[in-house]
């Protein structure tokens, strides 16, 4: 049953436990435990005869089983992502049915639904998005001419045109009593791109121009895809559950990069992919000048641009030193923030090391992680709000409710698309 055959308070019952913007979802809701939301739905029942089949079920359900019992009613009436979770046995207590979502798992049902292109790639329909692969392709190759990719392609193994670009991701959050949750999800390489880069239309641009956008827009739950959850305290208990979860999805990966998934259009794959006043504001304009020029540009930049890129960024250090040099024989205790300048001078070096082999670069914020950020937050908010005793597993199943209702969001949502 679809989303808008189903009432609006049942839409309005479900912000309390998947909090997802939207038009009819907005995130100043709170998540609370599902027994509170079954209590509600048995209010509603009550004062309402005619209320949806999802909302009696809800009403249905007992107390003591709702987290369970709550998401199953979810999946059964398509307010969840319906794709298999599997139980792993990793250790003892909850690890012994630790679930598991393989990306495969994702990328069939996002190819199954047709909405592949969007989530992963960024573009409107299939035919965009193979027009859009090769191009992409056809310039990575210049730039990591060894990629295995590329092996495959010669084989005649895959189709280059049909490889989906990936990157993975893994972090930790904040759980309840400040525990850190790890997570691990992956999301395409390319997207929609950022504001900027869509209000100065550079998606409509011409194929061979088109920077192709960083997969910046979009609600986070709709755009980054969860694979498994584990409190640390349980990795640290035992060293190789964590092992063993990343093994697994690592060998799916493995497995898509070299059969893919199949669909009426043929098969897909999957590849993976990684004081001082004066030199102060001469460090922070430059700084500004290049994060602004990335924020309006795509993943890939012209290599003229990108040594300017690297000359804004080398500025930056220079003046950032200066400073440095200045405050340390004034006896200043400046900079509690300290920038990572070791690696951003590897971010100048790769910069100029791609713009000699090719005409078009990588746009160093495609590696940036503030969407991966924003996304890990939210399956740890919802790990506070669930119980203890089985948390690693209520973390999933809310998360593939809160993703179902992001997915039908980006339905009207046409941001970056031709």
């Amino acid at each position: 049953m679809a989303l808008e055959e189903e009432d609006d308070f049942l839409l309005d019952l479900l912000t309390y436990v998947c909090p997802v913007s939207g038009k009819k979802r907005t995130a100043g809701n709170f998540d609370v435990p599902c027994s509170h939301v079954v209590e509600m739905a048995k209010a509603q029942v009550e004062s309402n005869p005619h209320a949806s089949p999802a909302l009696k079920e809800f009403a249905r359900i007992r107390p003591e089983d709702a987290e369970t019992a709550c998401h199953e009613v979810l999946t059964k009436y398509g307010f969840s992502v319906p794709i298999p979770v599997e139980t792993l046995n990793i250790g003892p207590g909850q690890l012994k049915a630790c679930p598991f979502v393989r990306p495969s798992a994702w990328a069939t049902y996002l190819l199954n639904k047709g909405i592949l292109p969007r989530q992963l790639v960024g573009v409107a329909d299939r035919a965009q998005m193979e027009e859009t692969l090769r191009e992409h392709w056809k310039r990575y190759q210049v730039l990591f001419p060894n990629h295995p990719i590329f092996r495959l392609a010669l084989e005649g193994t895959v189709q280059l045109q049909r490889c989906v670009p990936i990157l993975s991701h893994s972090d930790e959050g904040r759980s309840t009593k400040h525990l850190p949750l790890f997570v691990m999800s992956f999301h395409g390489a390319l997207g929609r791109g950022t504001q900027l880069y869509v209000q100065k239309q550079k998606h409509l641009a011409p194929l061979h121009r088109r920077q192709f956008g960083l997969n910046f827009l979009g609600q986070s739950w709709g755009t980054q895809f969860l694979c498994f959850a584990i409190l640390r305290e349980m990795v640290d208990d035992n060293p190789d559950a964590l092992k063993t979860l990343i093994q697994h999805f690592a060998r799916d990966f493995q497995q898509l990069a070299e059969e893919g998934i199949v669909g009426d259009d043929g098969p897909l794959i999957l590849a993976c992919c990684e004081g001082c006043d004066i030199p102060q504001e001469r460090g922070t304009y430059f700084m500004n000048t290049a994060i602004s020029f990335m924020y309006r540009s795509g993943y890939w930049i012209r290599a003229s641009c990108g040594h300017k890129l690297a000359m804004w960024l080398l500025y930056f250090l220079q003046s950032y030193g200066t400073c440095a040099k200045i405050c340390l024989r004034e006896g200043k205790c400046r900079f509690s923030l300290i920038p990572k300048t070791h690696s951003l001078h590897h971010v100048i070096w790769e910069l100029q090391a791609q713009a000699e082999k090719n005409v078009w670069i990588e746009n160093p914020l495609a590696f940036s992680v503030q969407m991966q950020e924003d996304y890990i937050g939210r399956p740890s908010r919802l790990s506070r709000r669930v119980s203890a005793r089985q948390m690693i597993r209520h973390v999933v199943d809310r998360s593939l409710a809160c993703s179902m209702l992001a997915l039908e969001d980006t339905k009207t949502d046409m941001r970056g698309l031709v």
